[in-house]
C-alpha cells in the first residue's frame, strides 16, 4: 500500500502508542477503508476478534445441528 509523507508520519506515532485495550501496536495491521482513510488494529487485537467470531459460529452451527 502508498503511503504519503502525512500517512507515514501518522503510522509511526501510532504505532508509538498502545491501543484502546493496551496492546502494543509495533505489529499493527494497516487498513484503509472504502472512504480511504486510514486505521490500524494491533494484531492481539484482531485475533481476540478473529476468535470470537469463530466461537460464536461454532456455537451457532452445534445449536442448529
Amino acid at each position: 500500500m502508498k503511503l504519503t509523507a502525512a500517512e507515514r508520519e501518522w503510522l509511526a506515532q501510532m504505532r508509538a502508542r498502545r491501543c484502546k485495550d493496551g496492546h502494543l501496536r509495533h505489529d499493527a495491521r494497516l487498513y484503509r477503508n472504502a472512504s480511504g482513510s486510514l486505521w490500524l488494529d494491533c494484531v492481539q487485537c484482531v485475533r481476540d476478534r478473529v476468535n470470537t467470531y469463530r466461537r460464536r459460529v461454532a456455537a451457532l452451527e452445534t445449536r442448529a445441528v
